[in-house]
């Protein structure tokens, strides 16, 4: 018996296999890749994508069915890199229960989600709606937040308007020097050789450098049309402002403000690898970034509207965020939280029209349900994070130093607010009326807070959003865009919010499903 070894478990993987399983088996029946199969399979609508492959020619491609699921599959396990997914496909049995053993390259893959990016997108509301009829998805209160996510693009591509127009000008005379002592070299080769000699084209770097220049040149340009555009929309909202203080018969106090300048400001800045995307500010410092939106409903953390804005900042997006709920949903929230970011006079008072009991903080105080001593001393001032007439708010904090306004944020002019401190307006002379402009809504909105305490919904802000976008940054490790150019970035972040919500309902069902085999057994 001493001599005797341990017996092992039979080691088969010469052994051929007569009747193998179907790759489905590879996993269990409760596995996600299983239900991301059954659910596109048999709930998910494709119509859009399948239309359109109408060409019989070429060889057959593979099924949109099985690479939607795959894709929904791999955002939802955090693997975004068509090669990753690829590799994934070759070597995971979980991927290979949805692919079979005829496993796409990296090329079919990114090809297929670059020429279906908007179809997938659209998923978002399909997969939404199976949420709400799991009951995932209530609306009786949602949070709202925004996150900087970086742009496929480096900051140190970047160039200000100022310096635009000096290294353009440094380009061209490079090249016309170029160009002047190339054409006294081919004089003097005619001249040595005969004027048919060929082969003299100008060499590559040349060529490079008079592409860059014409680049540069092209973003100087865009750079003034988008100033234009703004100074156009400053002076129309200052019109409108003007008009409606003369019919409420109230005058504008203090010094004449200047016009709006149509010229570009020396520090702002256009990214030449997506020039769509902005310089934001982040808890990483300043980064090339988009500014993304998403509404969290509070009973199982499920997304309900997502956005995308090129703004760094918030305030703008409340009120779409808001209509775009309604629009996938077809109904309002009951109640909606938001951070300091989004309060505006002009916000609230939508809230108000559309009858949604907001919470919207009126401040970065570290307990602003409870408020503090500072703040009641400081109850009848307005609040230093809120600008008037709906415009962006500022935080508390000092002023940033002048090396950090030159990375500031490039706003978009349609999305810039009607009217803010930032217009150029001078500030109201002291003695003026100021009843009128007060934000009395900003000010109940401090009160209500406050007297809700720790039991006000308000508590529901961090709860909601800010671990959300844990779960996709940090836990599914989506910190960049792959994609360039909005239109597109707004596809990929719908289709990161569709894998989110998939994630959510096949939570949701297997808890229901455990439930009701308990209460069967019971």
């Amino acid at each position: 018996m001493l001599g005797m070894s341990k017996p092992f478990r039979l080691w088969t993987i010469d052994q051929p296999l007569f009747l193998p399983p179907t790759v489905q088996d590879f996993v269990g029946d409760d596995h996600l890749a299983r239900f991301v199969l059954n659910l596109v399979r048999e709930e998910v609508d494709l119509k859009e994508i399948m239309d359109s492959y109408r060409s019989m020619r070429g060889q057959p491609p593979y099924d949109p069915t099985m690479m939607t699921t795959l894709l929904l599959y791999a955002y939802s396990r955090g693997i975004y890199s068509s090669r990753r997914i690829a590799k994934a496909c070759r070597e995971g049995v979980d991927f290979m229960s949805i692919v079979g053993l005829d496993a796409p390259d990296f090329h079919t893959i990114a090809e297929f989600r670059k020429r279906h990016l908007k179809a997938l997108g659209k998923l978002f509301q399909q997969v939404l709606l199976l949420c709400e009829q799991a009951g995932l998805a209530k609306l009786g209160h949602v949070g709202l937040d925004g996150s900087k996510i970086k742009a496929n693009a480096s900051k140190h591509k970047a160039m200000s308007y100022e310096r635009m127009e000096q290294r353009a000008a440094e380009l061209e005379a490079q090249v016309a020097g170029w160009f002047d002592t190339a054409a006294a070299a081919d004089a003097a080769e005619d001249r040595l050789h005969g004027a048919d000699k060929t082969g003299e084209e100008m060499p590559d770097w040349v060529t490079d450098k008079k592409q860059r220049a014409a680049r540069i040149r092209e973003a100087k340009a865009e750079l003034e049309a988008e100033a234009k555009a703004a100074a156009e929309a400053k002076r129309a909202a200052a019109e409108a402002a003007a008009a409606q203080r003369e019919a409420e018969g109230r005058r504008k106090g203090g010094r004449q403000a200047a016009p709006p300048s149509s010229a570009p400001d020396a520090k702002v800045q256009k990214n030449f690898t997506d020039p769509e995307s902005r310089i934001m500010k982040s808890k990483d410092g300043f980064v090339q970034a988009y500014n993304v939106q998403a509404a969290v409903d509070a009973t199982a953390q499920v997304i309900v509207a997502h956005g995308v804005t090129q703004s760094g900042a918030d305030s703008g997006q409340l009120i779409p965020m808001v209509d775009a709920i309604e629009a996938n949903l077809g109904r309002k929230p009951e109640q909606l939280s938001a951070d300091a970011g989004y309060c505006s006079e002009a916000n609230l008072a939508a809230l108000e029209d559309r009858k949604i009991d907001g919470y919207v903080a009126t401040g970065r105080a570290k307990d602003a349900a409870a408020g503090g001593r500072d703040r009641e001393a400081k109850a009848a001032a307005p609040p230093p994070a809120t600008a008037l007439d709906g415009g962006t708010t500022a935080a508390p904090s000092a002023p940033a130093p002048a090396a950090a306004v030159d990375n500031d944020t490039i706003s978009v002019p349609s999305e810039a607010p009607p009217a803010t401190a930032l217009d150029g307006e001078a500030p109201a002379a002291p003695s003026a009326p100021a009843p009128a402009a007060a934000p009395k809504r900003v000010e109940a909105m401090r009160a209500k807070i406050k007297a809700g305490g720790h039991a006000s919904p308000y508590r529901l802000r961090k709860q909601l959003p800010e671990p959300v976008f844990g779960q996709i940054k940090q836990a599914r490790g989506f910190r960049q865009f792959l994609m360039r150019g909005f239109a597109k970035v707004q596809d990929e972040w719908a289709m990161v919010c569709t894998a989110h919500n998939v994630l959510k309902l096949f939570q949701g069902r297997t808890l229901s499903a455990a439930q009701a085999m308990t209460a069967q057994t019971g």
